[in-house]
């Protein structure tokens, strides 16, 4: 994954600002603010998603899993810092 595949684009800025009225962009600058944020938000969301499906499906094997696999995959919660206790 790269780094431009987890931020808005410009098309998407766009996209986000023309779907709220033109009088309405000027006067409610937060308005804009939170679309805006949600829209990276969901991309970053989608991103991460994507990043731990990716390593399951390269590091883990689905047929015949083993200790030694929940190790690596206990080690990489680790990293993303998204360990259960």
């Amino acid at each position: 994954m790269k780094a431009k595949d987890t931020v808005i684009s410009s098309q998407q800025m766009l996209d986000v600002m023309c779907s709220i009225p033109p009088k309405k962009r000027g006067e409610d600058y937060s308005r804009l603010n939170k679309a805006m944020c949600n829209k990276q938000a969901e991309i970053s969301f989608k991103a991460g998603i994507k990043e731990v499906v990716e390593w399951f499906e390269q590091n883990i094997n689905y047929k015949n899993s083993s200790i030694r696999e929940w190790d690596k995959w206990q080690a990489k919660l680790k990293e993303w810092e998204c360990e259960v206790k």
